[in-house]
This record gives C-alpha cells, structure tokens and sequence, in this order.
C-alpha cells in the first residue's frame, strides 16, 4: 500500500513538472517573440536620440508660448502709468497675445508663471487673487466668468482651478468694458495675499485692445492665433480664418513664394465668417519661406488672407557647414553654422584636441534655426584643434566638421640652439662672415607656424645679440596688423615695417634665437586678403631674416630661406600606415586597389583637401548603431550588386564629389571615394563576413548622405534584413532588437527534463511492478 501511495505522488509530481515547463516554454516564447522595447525598459542610451529631440521640441514650445504671450512692456498707456513703486512677489504676469489681446467687451487671457500656491490660512479668507483694470482709473464690468466683480470694479478670483497650481501657473480670462476704444493701450494689475494672508503679490503686465477687421478685409492666423507658421514637409498645419463671407461658398489654399502650388484643403466659413481647418503641407515642397493663401470668389472678385509660413524638412539639415580657420593668438573666433529642420534640431558643439580620438562638448544650442555660432573669446592654443557640430532631431542628426588653428606671436628666448638635422629642423647655410648658422623647418602646412632658429647671430661688436625682422617672399606679403617690436621691447621697426611678420631679439651672450612664426593666410595678412587665397599645398615659398635697422650697432644681413607648404613626414616614420583591406574600392581616377588608412600630421576640415582633391579627415561615423540606418536618412541612393562588386549612385552630388564609407555591423572605417562623372562609386565587399551588410557615407562637410545595402554570399550568424525596412535593422540575439530570454528558457527546458524523467522512471518501475504482481495474481 505505501508503496502504492509513493509511486502515485511521484507520477503526479512529474507529470505537473511537465505541464509547468510545457507552459513555461509556451509563455516565454511568445515572450521570446515580442520586441525588446516590449519586453524590458529602454536602456539610456538607446533613447539618447529621443531625449534630445525631446528636449528640442520643448525648446521650440517655449519660444513659441513666449512668441504668443510677449510681455508688451514697451507700450506707452493711453491714460495715466502703473504704480511700479510698490510691486512686489515673485512670478510673471503676462497678456495672450498682448498687442492685440480683444476687442472692447471681450474677453482677454492673462497668464501667470513662478507663482507660489495660495493656501488656506487659518482665520482668513479662502484663497483668493484679485485683478484691477488700469490700476484705480479703470473697472471691469460685471459678469465676470473668472469670478466676482465688487463696485469698484475689481474681479476677485477664488476657484481652485484658476489659482497658481503645483507649476506655479494659471490662465484666467477678464472681460473687458465696451467702453474701451480700439487700439488703446492699458495695463491689468494682480493683487494678492492683503486678503487671504498668503504671499504678498502686486504686479501688472501691458496690453493693446484689438481692433476688429474691416469689412471685406480677411484674416488668417495660426490655431493658437500666431501670426506666422513653421511647419515641416508632410505636416498639416492648423489655421483659422475670419471675415469671410458664409454665402460666397468654400475658401480654397494656395501656396506662393518660391513657387506656386495649389492645395486640396478647403474650408466652409460659418455664420460669423470663421472657420477653423487643417492644411496638408506637400512632402516634397522645397524648404523656404512660403505664403499660404486663403481665397474666396465673391461678387465683388476674390477675397483673401495670407499666412506668412516658414516650411522646412523634417530632418536636421546643414546648409552651411564648419570650414578651417586661422587666427593668431588673443583673437575673438567665431564658428558659425546655418541650420534648419523641424522640429528645431539641438545643435551640439565638441571640440577635439587628439585628432578626433576623444571629443568633449563645449556648447549646446537648444531649438536652433538659421545662423548659430560658437564664440571663442581671446582664442589661445588651448582652443585649437577640430571643432564638430552636430544637429540633433526626432528625425535623424546630422553633423559638419572643421578646425581651428591658433598661431602664436613670434617668440624669443636664451640659450637657444640649433637642433641636429631631421624631423623638427634642418639647417641652412648662411653666407656670411659672421659665422652665424640657421635652422628652418622644410614644410609646414596652410595657416600654420614656420619654425626658425639661429645661433650666433651677435652685434658687429659682438657684444649685443642681434634684432631680426622677419619678412615672407622677399617682403611682398604686407602683414595686416605688423608689429612694432619683439616681445622684449628692445628691437624696433626700421626701413619698410608694412611686411614685417616678426621681430626676434638674439640672446646677448651667445646670438642664439627661436621663433614660431604664423605663415600668411587671409587672416594675417593684407595682401592674401585682398586676392581671397592662402597658400596651398605643393607651393614654394621663402623667408627672409634682416638684421641692421632694428639695432644700433648692429651686422647687415638679409638671408632667404626656402620652405614648402604641405604634410610634413616623419623621415622615421616614411611608408607607415595602417590599411583597411577587408573593402577595396575603386577610385574614379584610378585602378582597384586597396586604399589604406593614412595618419597625417595635419588638422583640417573635411571639406580642405589636398592638390588631389582628397579630404585628409576621417569623418566620424554618421550614427552610433546600425539600427540607426533607417528609410528616413537613407537618401535617394541607388544600388547595383555583381557578385559582390556594389556600384552605388549618388544623384544628388555632382560628379567629383568625395564621400566617406563606413561598412556595418560596426562602424568599419574604409576609405575616401570619389564620385565618376555617372556620379558613381564601385567598392568589392567580398572579404566581408558572409551575411547581409549595410554601408553608409559620409560628404564632405560631416553630413549623411545615405546608405545602401549589400550582401555577402555564404553561412551567417547574423538575420537577413530588408534593405529598405528600419524594422529590420539589427540581427536577432541579446541585445539586437528582441527580447532574448537564453536564461529563462534554458530552466524551462531543464524543469521538462526532470519532469520526463521522472514519468518515465515511474512509467518503468510501475511495468515491472505490475508484470512482477501479475506473476503471483495480485492486483494493484
């Protein structure tokens, strides 16, 4: 018997192991198939996008409340002036649209903001506020929806809903008297605490009383009564119209500005004229300044209104992007962008000092549109390096690249001497009698700093170092500001100082001097400014060190060093790179080959190139994740692959072109490729993992252009997405775009072993025992 009972329970506990798991894995594979975002929370920087944009729309809510409300402090009354000698608390007291806030006998809607909450005090009142019209010379006139008017005219305000709430903010509307005239200009003062003991609060805000329409004269304003619009491709903007006629019919939408182009929306003014409706602005208008016009057939010819509408795309855009700038020390630098998109972008600015490696944010412009700048005060050394901006929307981001280049005065020092031959300096011979040597730097790049040393330059007694004034091209090149001595004082400008750069003292003891000297750029220099041209790469240029006219007593001397402009090289160094040959592209000049990854001892923008034409930058890539890569910023590329040769065509760039490509999963930084005259690029993908992979580029000035798909032939580990679904972005597995839940049902499978197990020992035993009993003719 308790054999019996022991083998049910057994049975039992196995079988109901079974049925859990069997229903555990049930449960956790639909859980398994759900999104991640379904699943598990967003992870911070997995919404770092939405965030931003987030902030940007709140941003663009404010300036557009603030546009709405105004202050109108400006305005002069009509009769008398506030009494500001007495106001006090905190907050702000605004008027709706307070230049022309409503007509005599209508309403006006006055907010407030940073107000602290009334509350009940004990022995007094309940909590109240109160509002006076033009202080103690004007009355508001019964009723009153927001509360109670007394006989001096003053509406006294105690419902809940229409007190400070827990933001400190309230709106109440006040009627005003018939008696006001059009046009004129008065002021509403808010009183509280005198009578429920709470905070004590007198302030006043100005506002114009409308004038109403003329007959026949239409008006058009933005739902929230703006008289202006910014609304983005593809979106319905909302209007409201008045003072059109019921019985003329319909009133139809056009668009006029860079363009004219007519829209379906109609409306069906109602019996005061009005109407309220929503207009489709087309996806593909181009972005600018536009007049969305209202217009009505009547008797007398046509009636209409026009709406002052700003349209952009959705997407950030760049128009103007960063480029390199070269000043010299102690100067004020601007950087400065144009931008546009809407929702208005977040511009991020972030400043580099390795090269790119690490990047630190040094500004952040909240709801940016048109020219945004970021100034640099006394620019020094520190400021110098690669400078990035990126603009951030719901929409997608887009970035632009430059560089800073801060030239220092020229320098002096003692004891200097002229280092070996090689990487920093190589010396020159002199031909002179005084036994002086010369060092000079053989290349330096556009915009930078010629590096000069000497030793031995001395007085003709050979008691004094010598002064030396440093000119460029015999002294061709007027300097624009030209300095009028060296850092000690003691030289002084002699003979034609116009195309002095430098004046450098020698040390007195042993005529050894060092000078850093800006080259000429348009920023330094008269002459370049005037021809709008700096030095480019491959050029040959000279230099030219006089002595004699800057010091008494001093050696005549005029000595013409030789440089170039361009990359210097390392000697030990020469023929280093680090390649890239997993994609080899062709390039439009040249044969296939395989393009490496150079290191190059310069800072420029993406869009400086060389005497090629190649940019000397490696753009960052243009998003954090391959998710990232969507239809929205996928561009207007078009793909053709052979075997695993990919032809991409870019019809919005101009033959010539450069673009940067990323290959993904990754980033994988590859190569600059230039545009052929089908405005193509070809690139090999072949020795790519197999799978389905995704390349993206990079122009000029930072921005996206686009992105393509390509695929592998071959076994992949990774999901096949569809090149033109955002849904399909990312490979299956932890972390990827599902829910995995690896743990979870690892146990579950491990619960339906043990279950198995056990039924199937007990289903064992339970036959043998039975075969055993029915041996001896028992029963169970």
């Amino acid at each position: 018997m308790t054999h019996t009972i022991a083998r049910r329970i057994l049975l039992e506990t196995g079988r109901g192991l079974a049925v859990l798991a069997t229903a555990g894995l049930l449960v956790l594979g639909m859980l398994g198939a759900l999104p991640a975002s379904a699943a598990e929370p967003p992870s911070p920087d997995g919404t770092g996008v939405t965030v931003l944009a987030a902030d940007a729309a709140d941003a663009q809510s404010a300036d557009e409340a603030t546009d709405a409300v105004g202050t109108c402090a400006d305005l002069t009354p009509t009769t008398g002036a506030p009494n500001t000698a007495h106001e006090q608390g905190d907050g702000a007291l605004t008027v709706e649209h307070c230049s022309s806030a409503g007509l005599p006998g209508e309403y006006i809607t006055v907010h407030g903001t940073g107000f602290a909450q009334r509350t009940q005090v004990v022995g007094r009142p309940a909590p109240q506020m109160t509002f006076k019209l033009d202080d103690n010379s004007g009355h508001f006139d019964a009723p009153q929806e927001a509360g109670t008017v007394n006989a001096s005219g003053w509406v006294t305000v105690t419902d809940p809903a229409l007190l400070p709430d827990a933001n400190g903010e309230f709106t109440v509307r006040l009627r005003l008297p018939d008696t006001l005239a059009a046009g004129e200009a008065h002021w509403v003062r808010l009183l509280a605490g005198t009578e429920d003991g709470g905070q004590q609060v007198s302030m006043h805000a100005m506002f114009r009383v409308g004038e109403p329409p003329q007959a026949g004269d239409p008006t058009l304003e933005t739902a929230d009564g703006a008289a202006s619009a910014e609304v983005a491709q593809g979106d319905e903007l909302t209007v409201r119209g008045a003072s059109f006629t019921r019985t003329d019919g319909p009133v139809s939408f056009r668009l006029t500005g860079p363009g004219d182009q007519t829209l379906a929306a109609t409306a069906e003014p109602g019996a005061d004229g009005g109407f309220v409706t929503s207009v489709l602005i087309p996806a593909d208008l181009a972005p600018g300044d536009w007049q969305l016009v209202a217009e009505q057939t009547t008797d007398d010819g046509t009636a209409a209104a026009r709406l002052p509408v700003t349209v952009d795309t959705p997407q950030p855009r760049i128009t103007t992007g960063l480029d390199t700038v070269a000043v010299t020390e102690s100067a004020d630098v601007d950087l400065t962008i144009t931008v546009g998109g809407l929702p208005r972008p977040t511009v991020i600015w972030e400043h580099s000092t390795d090269g790119g490696a690490t990047w630190a944010t040094v500004e952040t412009d909240d709801a940016a549109r048109g020219t945004v700048t970021h100034a640099i005060t006394r620019a020094g050394q520190a400021d110098a390096g690669l400078y990035r901006a990126t603009a951030t929307n719901a929409h997608g981001s887009v970035q632009t690249l430059g560089a800073l280049t801060v030239g220092p005065a020229a320098t002096t020092t003692t004891g200097g001497t002229v280092r070996p031959e090689g990487w920093n300096c190589e010396s020159t011979d002199l031909h002179t009698d005084g036994g002086e040597g010369a060092c000079i730097v053989p290349k330096v790049r556009s915009g930078g700093t010629l590096h000069l040393e000497g030793t031995g330059w001395k007085t003709a007694d050979g008691t004094l170092g010598s002064c030396i004034a440093i000119k460029f091209d015999g002294g061709a090149v007027d300097a624009a500001n030209p300095p009028t001595t060296d850092t000690t004082g003691v030289c002084r400008g002699g003979g034609t100082s116009a195309n002095v750069f430098a004046y450098v003292k020698a040390d007195d003891t042993t005529g050894d001097w060092i000078a850093d000297v800006p080259i000429p750029t348009r920023a330094n220099s008269s002459a370049l400014a005037a021809e709008g041209v700096d030095w480019a790469d491959g050029e040959r240029h000279s230099v030219t060190l006089l002595t004699g006219s800057s010091r008494s007593g001093d050696r005549t001397r005029s000595e013409q060093l030789g440089f170039g402009i361009g990359v210097r090289v390392d000697p030990a160094a020469a023929g280093t790179t680090e390649t890239v040959d997993r994609v080899i592209v062709q390039q439009a000049a040249a044969s296939t080959t395989s393009v490496p990854v150079t290191t190059v001892d310069r800072i420029v923008s993406a869009a400086q190139t060389t005497d090629a034409g190649r940019p000397e930058i490696t753009p960052a890539a243009p998003v954090d994740d391959e998710s990232e890569l969507t239809e929205v910023n996928a561009g207007d590329l078009t793909v053709q692959q052979d075997g695993t040769v990919l032809t991409v065509t870019f019809p919005d760039l101009e033959p010539g072109a450069w673009v940067y490509l990323h290959a993904w999963p990754g980033p994988q930084a590859v190569d600059w490729i230039q545009l052929d005259a089908d405005r193509t690029v070809r690139f090999d993908i072949a020795a790519l993992e197999p799978g389905d992979h995704r390349f993206s580029f990079v122009g000029q000035t930072g921005q996206l252009v686009g992105w393509v798909a390509g695929q592998v032939p071959g076994e992949s580990t990774r999901r096949t997405f569809d090149a033109g679904s955002a849904a399909d972005a990312g490979a299956d597995g932890p972390g990827n775009g599902t829910s995995w839940n690896g743990p979870l049902l690892i146990g579950a499978f491990g619960v339906l072993l043990a279950g198995l197990l056990v039924t199937t020992t007990i289903g064992v035993v339970d036959a043998r025992t039975g075969s055993a009993r029915a041996g001896r003719g028992e029963i169970a």
